[in-house]
């Protein structure tokens, strides 16, 4: 007890103020209920010191299928690209377009109904000649039932195609051409049969013999060109085509899965060949029958020494 507090004060007035906290400017706020109201809101086992979580950064899944639109020798232009995607039905979800390189455009795709639709669309303006670029699909998702799908369609599509061809314009041309010269033929075999000074037969013979050689180039040409397209067209049905086999020569070699680009330029190939009407088309099989029969007597001699 303090000198001079006597125990009747201490009794009034309580025991004497701690002199430390006995004088508090009143400039000065108290910050003890700020902090008492505030930790109310932390959990009574977390310690407040702790920086909070940040999330990982955002990085979006592949696509699911990607096509690939690859030019040719000749290289592309954009404006060809862009007008080609103007046309397209279904659009991706994003779309790449450079202006050179071996790859004209790239299209990305998350659902496969899409990219099957834009992948038949594409082969078909490309079969139809409407733009000069491959279609190449990439999957980053395989499914056995999608890969079917894609080449039944394709099938269809590639089939219809030479179907088309072979009852189109440029095989008419030259069926009509056919025509023509047997009835020239006839003509001149009606002149033959009259009366005629030597010079004059001797000129209607001349005639004959080179319209029925006229006549026989085209008609070789025509069954080269429908033999070739009927051996592609079984090709992509499944069957065996003899088409494709004359006395073990083979015209067409087709290995593995169908490749869609190789079967277009084939097709491409034999249809200009016909409009070109250069007469070694016309006898293709007859040389590659002579080309085979000469490697069996090398072969045999070879063998022999």
């Amino acid at each position: 007890m303090r000198r001079g507090v006597g125990p009747a004060t201490y009794r009034r007035h309580g025991p004497p103020a701690n002199p430390r906290r006995a004088f508090s400017p009143g400039n000065i706020r108290s910050v003890r209920p700020q902090f008492e109201e505030r930790g109310d809101e932390f959990p009574s086992n977390c310690r407040q010191n702790l920086r909070p979580e940040v999330a990982p950064p955002f990085h979006p899944s592949p696509p699911n299928f990607i096509i690939e639109l690859r030019p040719g020798l000749g290289g592309f232009k954009k404006i060809d690209v862009d007008e080609l995607l103007a046309t397209c039905k279904l659009m991706p979800e994003k779309v790449t377009v450079l202006s050179s390189g071996p790859i004209a455009a790239t299209l990305f795709f998350r659902q496969w109904v899409d990219t099957l639709e834009t992948m038949v669309y594409l082969w078909e303006l490309r079969l139809e000649g409407k733009h000069l670029f491959t279609p190449k699909l990439i999957r980053n998702i395989i499914m056995p039932s999608d890969e079917d799908e894609l080449r039944s369609r394709l099938q269809t599509t590639f089939g219809n195609h030479i179907r088309a061809i072979l009852e189109g314009e440029e095989v008419k041309k030259w069926q009509n051409e056919l025509q023509h010269l047997s009835d020239e033929i006839a003509k001149v075999q009606g002149l033959l049969r009259k009366p005629n000074k030597i010079a004059a037969h001797e000129k209607l013979t001349s005639e004959k013999k080179g319209l029925l050689c006229d006549r026989d180039l085209i008609s070789k040409r025509l069954k080269e060109f429908k033999s070739s397209m009927s051996c592609i067209l079984n090709y992509l049905e499944g069957k065996h085509s003899q088409q494709c086999y004359d006395e073990e020569i083979e015209v067409f070699r087709f290995n593995g899965d169908f490749d869609w680009s190789r079967i277009y330029h084939l097709i491409r190939r034999e249809c200009r060949r016909l409009k070109d009407g250069l007469p070694l088309y016309a006898f293709r099989r007859e040389i590659l029958h002579q080309i085979h029969t000469q490697q069996q007597i090398g072969d045999q001699g070879h063998v022999q020494k």
